[in-house]
């Protein structure tokens, strides 16, 4: 049972990177595709093609996320469960550690990292996104249609965001 909690530290991690590449990827999309693509030494095509289709990639930014933090919040409440048995808590115990260390993990430090370190995590993001987008484009295409099923008449290209003002106000509230 302790692999479960390595495991779910491990995911917590790999969400809070999915929250870092998102914060920079926002990010870079001001800077611009071009303009990041010069200044970084590696991906210039990568960085543009991701940059491009923004929404594409925060979309599947998004699902690993939400993923991560799902399969960490129930490893360790399976391990606490078979540690302290299935009362109270428990689960008490780890809602407390997850919400506490999604807050800070996945949260608050991994946006102040995007947006400390912009350009080189959105090169990195774009190098590990760009042929993992092969891989997971069914499933951003079926997001991106239950989105348009939910809210007929948007724009379904768009997925999460609307239009690049959408996005720089997103931004500028982070």
């Amino acid at each position: 049972m302790g692999w479960f909690v390595v495991a779910a530290i491990l995911l917590t991690f790999l969400a809070g990177l999915c929250v870092t590449a998102e914060v920079a990827l926002a990010r870079a999309a001001r800077i611009g595709a071009q303009d990041l693509a010069r200044s970084g030494s590696r991906g210039p095509a990568q960085a543009e093609a991701v940059l491009a289709e923004g929404p594409r990639y925060l979309t599947m930014l998004l699902f690993g996320r939400v993923a991560a933090e799902t399969a960490a919040t129930v490893l360790l409440t399976v391990a606490l469960v078979h540690w302290l048995g299935s009362d109270w808590r428990a689960f008490l115990i780890a809602a407390a550690v997850m919400i506490t260390a999604g807050y800070l993990l996945a949260g608050v430090i991994p946006r102040a990292l995007g947006r400390r370190h912009t350009e080189r995590v959105a090169l990195a993001a774009a190098a590990v996104l760009h042929p993992l987008s092969r891989l997971l484009s069914p499933l951003s295409r079926l997001g991106t249609r239950a989105a348009s099923a939910v809210t007929p008449g948007g724009r379904a290209r768009d997925g999460q965001l609307g239009s690049e003002a959408e996005l720089r106000g997103l931004v500028d509230l982070l």
